[in-house]
Formats: C-alpha cells, sequence, structure tokens
C-alpha cells in the first residue's frame, strides 16, 4: 500500500482501504462482531487486493459503497472518473 488515502468498511465488517500511490484497493480483516457492537480488531489483517490497476484503478482518492453493499464506488484519478463495481 502505497499513500491510502480512503477508507470505508462493507456490511461483514471488512475494511476496504484505497492505496493513491500504488494504484490499487486493499481488504482488511478490520471488525469482529461482540454481542449488537463491532469492535475495531488491531490486527489489520490483510485478506486481499481485489482491485488493482488491471481492473482500471490508477490514483483512487475515495471510495464508498451504496446503501445496500451491492456497489463499490472508486473515485478515480484525482476526481476524472468514477469506477462503479459490483459487489459479489
Amino acid at each position: 500500500m502505497d499513500t491510502p488515502t480512503d477508507i470505508c468498511s462493507d456490511e461483514n465488517g471488512h475494511i476496504y482501504v484505497s492505496g493513491q500511490g500504488s494504484n490499487n484497493i486493499h481488504r482488511l480483516e478490520g471488525y469482529f462482531k461482540k454481542s449488537d457492537r463491532y469492535r475495531i480488531n488491531q490486527d489489520y489483517k490483510v485478506l486481499d487486493i481485489p482491485l488493482d490497476s488491471n481492473h482500471g484503478i490508477k490514483e483512487p482518492v475515495a471510495l464508498c459503497f451504496n446503501q445496500n453493499y451491492s456497489k463499490l464506488y472508486i473515485v478515480n484519478e484525482w476526481g476524472k472518473s468514477v469506477l462503479i463495481f459490483d459487489v459479489i
């Protein structure tokens, strides 16, 4: 990860971080559920890098999910474009 620029989480508690300098999105195992609350897991284990330059990621600066977590929006190239990915 080079130059992290934004962070968001999905409905499963995974944390997504955009790497502006590395042209990718990292998915971290960031939360665990304890009763009815989510707590931050300090290990931040990298699960995978689901999106990178092969998917058109170039200098991502922001990311977020839609309301039902079925789409991931990535602001690409310092705001020149927005990429939309289906979450499977």
